[in-house]
């Protein structure tokens, strides 16, 4: 099976990867034991996301993060300078193949949530997943990852729904932290993340009203077997219209789970 050409891994080691890692990303790093993974988010102090992806405890002293290539190398720049103060090293971990879980002793990562989405650095493992049907099986979930330069730095985590996933409320102070509660909390956010389904790959990433309206951008196409599935950040205020990308009608997939109020939080995906 061929790897996922567009993901790669940082490897974290030293006593403090952890304490670093705290202090930086979005998800409770020291709540995690060993061989458990999660959802997280690396983020400016601005509360724009750098990368989401995948955290992974190997062991108290090494730490893994899985995002899209363009994404892991800002975060690597991000992580560079501090590595001194916590005599900690970070070096990449290649080839990334997705897999599901099931097979028996297989060293396959995967969060709680959603069950049996993973990845793995074992190229000899049997129930490995192509990059495609990997993609598919977050998308389904309505997990969403950044995979262009040009997106990072550019969203907010609430914007694709990763504030209600991919942070912790609870964990303290992180890069970020500041803005990303105070949207949680006192804010409302503007966008939020819908998944949806269109005939044929739109030329333009626009998502317009039928009276013209920019109700929201596309962030990715999964082309698929008979149409594309598209995952758009939308404006809240334009949810409830009808929507056109370039003048292709949206289907749009599973409203009541991107609504809903009790998609699984820092309690399911960040418990000790």
């Amino acid at each position: 099976m061929k790897p996922m050409n567009d993901f790669s891994a940082l490897l974290f080691s030293g006593d403090k990867a952890a304490q670093m890692l705290h202090g930086q990303l979005s998800a409770d790093v020291l709540a995690l034991a060993p061989g458990q993974t999660c959802l997280t988010t690396a983020c400016t102090p601005h509360g724009r996301m750098l990368a989401n992806g995948l955290l992974i405890c190997a062991d108290k002293t090494n730490y893994l993060m899985v995002a899209a290539r363009p994404c892991l190398d800002k975060v690597e720049q991000h992580i560079q300078p501090l590595l001194p103060f916590f005599k900690a090293s970070q070096t990449r971990r290649e080839p990334v193949f997705g897999a599901n879980t099931g097979q028996p002793g297989a060293e396959i990562y995967a969060p709680d949530w959603p069950g049996g989405i993973g990845i793995t650095f074992d190229a000899q493992v049997k129930n490995q997943i192509t990059q495609r049907q990997w993609l598919e099986s977050w998308w389904c979930q309505g997990v969403v990852f950044l995979r262009r330069q040009e997106q990072v730095n550019g969203y907010l985590p609430s914007d694709l729904n990763w504030d209600r996933f991919g942070v912790s409320y609870t964990k303290g102070c992180y890069t970020g932290q500041e803005i990303i509660a105070r949207v949680h909390y006192r804010g409302k956010p503007k966008h939020q993340c819908q998944l949806g389904r269109v005939e044929k790959k739109p030329l333009e990433m626009i998502i317009s009203t039928q009276d013209g309206h920019q109700a929201g951008e596309i962030i990715d196409c999964l082309e698929i077997a008979d149409s594309c599935l598209i995952a758009a950040r939308m404006d809240k205020k334009y949810l409830d219209s009808q929507h056109l990308a370039k003048e292709q009608p949206i289907d749009w997939l599973m409203p009541d789970y991107i609504r809903a109020k009790d998609l699984p939080g820092e309690d399911t995906i960040n418990a000790s």
